[in-house]
């Protein structure tokens, strides 16, 4: 063996570890990154919808389910996909780049199974959501296969199925038989403590054997490898509470919807202060003067706002910032800077500066399908994991 190849062997192993373990992180943080993006996608559903985020598979040790929803068409169990490449379904079959991905199907028909099993009669409807931004619509079996762009819409446009009063009653059904997937033990039972069913199993006392044996001195080398083996065995439990806490933080960051004429406010964050804004109005409007005029088949709406800066520093509407119209399918529209002129009043336009304890009034101009209904009205505050408010129309 020639000099340094046992250091080099092992250099080896360990950098093959370490990409492995790259992946697997990677992995982790796009799965979290699709449940934030269907958390916003229903953050945007009306008042009468209620959604769970990141609970615990009910039966099951180790799992959690991203998401489950209860409105008027029915309770619905969702899994955020994040899969690269086509997805389509064809013959009752989801493929993903032409191969089938029946493993998840049956996954997540297990899961509405199992939050079937927790709220008695009521069946569950298992969803496949794919954060993408075109429409996925399909059914593979009896599973739901939607994207981010489409899923409220599927779910609205169920027919109703539960009225208000069930609704009310199932409710407190799920919240106790469906656990916070970060809590660590279920809570007791009028005071009977209650072992968690999904968690570690209680450590046995270990049977006494005689005199310890002494061995031979542990290295300093099989002190490192096991070190090593009990870093790898932890990544996946690191990873899975950061998914927790990054699932947690979306539902915080979202607020409840408010109809229009509310001011909401938006806590204070990294980049940008204390804002309080209310959405005054959502109507529709038309080109004053000679100014360019919207194509056929489309027509002009202006939300009125009201922005005040409660912060001790001045604060600029930048890209940080988004106010969004979003139409009845969960389709969103950006405000457009062609028609600086409308009936209504003065438009915003640019990336305006708003000085400490100073307000900025206007209005932004969207330019919508003649035949679409507006839905609400969001507001998405950054930089990063933005805070969201919106406004029921």
């Amino acid at each position: 063996m020639s000099a340094g190849e046992s250091a080099r062997e092992i250099a080896r192993k360990r950098r093959e570890k370490a990409e492995r373990l790259t992946r697997v992180a990677d992995a982790w943080e796009r799965g979290a990154a699709g449940e934030e993006a269907t958390a916003r996608a229903l953050a945007l559903l009306p008042p009468e919808w209620t959604v769970l985020h990141d609970v615990r598979w009910p039966g099951r040790r180790r799992a959690n389910i991203d998401h489950v929803v209860i409105g008027p068409g029915g309770v619905f169990v969702i899994d955020s996909k994040h899969w690269s490449g086509t997805v389509a379904v064809a013959g009752d079959v989801l493929r993903q780049n032409g191969r089938s991905r029946e493993k998840e199907v049956a996954s997540i028909a297990d899961a509405a199974l199992a939050v079937t099993g927790v709220i008695g009669q009521v069946p569950a409807v298992p969803v496949l959501c794919f954060v993408r931004e075109e429409p996925v619509a399909g059914w593979a079996r009896d599973v739901m296969v939607c994207s981010t762009a489409n899923l409220n819409d599927m779910l609205t446009s169920r027919p109703a199925v539960l009225h208000a009063a069930t609704i009310d009653r199932l409710l407190p059904v799920l919240t106790r038989g469906l656990f916070p997937a970060a809590t660590a033990a279920p809570p007791p039972v009028q005071g009977v403590p209650v072992r968690d069913p999904w968690g570690p199993r209680p450590a046995r006392p270990r049977p006494r054997l005689g005199p310890r044996r002494r061995g031979p001195r542990v290295t300093r080398f099989a002190l490192a490898v096991s070190a090593l083996v009990l870093a790898v065995a932890m990544v996946p439990t690191v990873i899975h509470a950061l998914t927790n806490a990054a699932s947690q933080r979306v539902q915080n960051l979202v607020a409840p919807a408010k109809p229009v004429g509310t001011t909401q406010t938006v806590a204070a964050g990294d980049g940008h202060p204390e804002l309080a804004m209310t959405v005054a109005s959502v109507v529709d409007t038309h080109v004053v003067g000679k100014g360019t005029k919207p194509p056929a088949g489309h027509r002009l709406v202006a939300v009125t706002m009201r922005l005040e800066n409660r912060g001790d520093q001045r604060w600029v509407w930048d890209g940080n910032t988004r106010l969004a119209l979003v139409d009845s399918a969960g389709v969103t529209y950006a405000p457009s800077a062609d028609y600086p002129a409308v009936q209504g009043g003065r438009v915003v336009s640019g990336s305006p500066t708003v000085r400490a304890h100073h307000t900025l009034s206007g209005a932004l101009v969207f330019e919508v399908p003649s035949d679409v209904r507006i839905a609400s009205v969001r507001l998405d505050v950054g930089p990063g994991l933005a805070r969201t408010v919106r406004w029921v129309v």
